[in-house]
């Protein structure tokens, strides 16, 4: 049986504002009715044959019901108040006629016009055990309360809380849900999931950004739409031989350096991946796959083997210009005096072009090997294509060949060190007119596009093909039979020393195209 108490002299626990704080923590305060507390109430006022049975909690100030069977208010004044009396102890609080009992006597709820005399409560303790409120049960007759009744009330009592619990549960899961889709969504890599079926469970925002597909799209659909796609090799790839499978498969983690994801257009992408397995008690349910394009990270690691291979070209060019071009002016020399008295002449021909052709090389190795000081002036780009238009027309005459050049009204102006720009336009359109080998037309079109100044150049020769276009540039890389690459080198970086960008398009048997962009002249560039 409960154990009586003498008046207390005050109506808050020690702990009274830990035990607020813990209150809060489940956030039921004025919140909605609810069915499941209600029915327990209603099945309280049924098994111990009473007219009221209230869920209480007890506030700062207040003392609000959650669920009020039999009575139809919905909060009370904390002081004083019975439910607020029985949460200072953790054992049930009992009033068998609180008409008589000194602890209720002069309570208003007992002596006004309610005139409660019977009140059993069992408070609603927490895991940290905190009083939040009490289950009560309220007669308005005197009488007793059996070990049994006493019994079903605690058991009712912790099913209140186990609701209490199982809401503050369903918060916290649903709040650590927001967070992690907060997370993934805010992440800059791409994230997807599926299930055992392959199904996507999970499409973040950089994946979207990235493929083009939206979670609309995707989320329930089969993954397979943006990885069973060729290989980079362009060989298809089998099911079981695919690493996010194997993944999934083999409940391992799997990471992938290079392959190539498959956007909405059609088009693919260089990515790299890790694949990592979802397992629930001890089953592989699925998989999450972390992927990132790596389209700028390869155009950084190219730069940077491009640099390496100038570096390495300038290092032997230095020594090239001391070791190569003394005695090759001697062998000059001495092959002069010779064919003077030779019947061989064309053999001394051939000789004397090799050799020009080797001080050639050498005299390109110089520029690569030197600084060179770019002076940079206000230019107008028509005017530095029509000197070089003149410059090669003795040249194309030969090989009969024209050059046409089409410009728009207004150009602006560009900011460039002349020489060595017309040096570049010089080796496109001879690599043109190269290309063509006789008969036909160079076209060099100069327009503005974004702010910058576009010179393009035209041919239909024979074209290149794709697999040898990304290695133009390179040194000692050429498409020429006798060609060094040298000279669309320096090009290059003549280019880029401007702030410029060379691009190149070409298709075999149909011709090259390439664009020059340099920045369009402005004010600033003069400060």
């Amino acid at each position: 049986m409960p154990v009586d108490h003498s008046q207390q002299s005050s109506f808050h626990p020690e702990n009274e504002w830990k035990r607020i704080k813990a209150l809060q923590r489940y956030q039921i305060l004025d919140t909605p009715p609810d069915g499941a507390f209600d029915r327990i109430t209603a099945l309280a006022a049924q098994l111990l044959n009473v007219p009221i049975a209230i869920v209480s909690l007890v506030d700062t100030d207040r003392i609000w019901f959650k669920s009020h069977h039999g009575l139809s208010v919905q909060e009370i004044d904390r002081d004083p108040g019975l439910c607020a009396s029985a949460i200072l102890e953790g054992i049930p609080y009992v009033l068998t006629d609180a008409s008589i009992d000194p602890r209720s006597l002069s309570n208003p709820l007992v002596a006004g016009e309610m005139g409660f005399r019977f009140y059993a409560g069992i408070p609603l303790n927490t895991h940290d055990s905190y009083n939040l409120g009490v289950l009560c049960v309220i007669d308005l007759h005197p009488r007793t309360i059996s070990d049994q009744e006493l019994n079903i009330l605690k058991t009712l009592s912790q099913i209140v809380m186990d609701e209490m619990e199982l809401r503050l549960a369903v918060r916290s899961i649903d709040r650590l849900n927001k967070e992690k889709e907060l997370l993934i969504q805010s992440l800059g890599e791409g994230i997807y999931g599926f299930d055992q079926n392959l199904n996507t469970t999970i499409w973040n925002q950089a994946a979207e950004k990235m493929t083009g597909f939206s979670s609309e799209e995707m989320l329930n659909r089969n993954s397979e739409i943006i990885l069973h796609n060729p290989k980079i090799d362009g060989a298809s790839y089998k099911k079981k031989e695919f690493p996010i499978y194997q993944s999934f498969k083999d409940g391992v983690v799997i990471e992938v350096a290079e392959d190539i994801f498959w956007r909405k257009d059609g088009t693919s992408f260089p990515v790299e991946y890790v694949s990592t397995p979802i397992v629930q008690e001890g089953q592989v349910t699925g998989a999450v796959v972390i992927f990132k394009n790596i389209e700028k990270k390869k155009q950084l690691n190219e730069l940077w083997r491009r640099a390496d291979k100038l570096k390495t070209v300038g290092q032997l060019a230095a020594g090239v210009a001391h070791e190569i071009r003394n005695p090759l002016t001697t062998l000059k020399g001495f092959l002069q005096i010779l064919s003077k008295d030779s019947d061989n002449q064309d053999y001394f021909n051939i000789m004397k072009e090799e050799l020009l052709r080797i001080e050639s090389i050498t005299s390109e190795f110089l520029v690569l090997s030197q600084p060179q000081a770019v002076q940079l002036e206000k230019k107008a780009v028509v005017p530095l294509l029509l000197r070089m238009k003149k410059l090669l027309k003795y040249e194309a005459r030969l090989m009969e060949m024209s050059i046409e050049l089409h410009f728009e009204e207004h150009m602006p102006s560009i900011y460039c060190d002349e020489q060595r720009l017309t040096q570049v336009f010089i080796n496109v359109v001879k690599n043109a007119m190269e290309a063509m080998q006789k008969r036909g037309i160079v076209s060099i079109q100069c327009k503005t596009v974004d702010h910058k100044v576009l010179i393009r150049f035209i041919d239909h020769g024979c074209g290149i093909a794709a697999d040898r276009l990304k290695h133009l540039g390179e040194p000692f890389y050429s498409t020429k039979e006798k060609g060094t690459g040298l000279g669309l080198m320096m090009s290059y970086k003549i280019v880029q020393e401007h702030n410029g960008e060379i691009l190149i398009h070409s298709e075999v048997d149909n011709g090259t195209t390439v664009d020059i962009y340099l920045p369009a002249y402005s004010p600033v560039m003069d400060a």
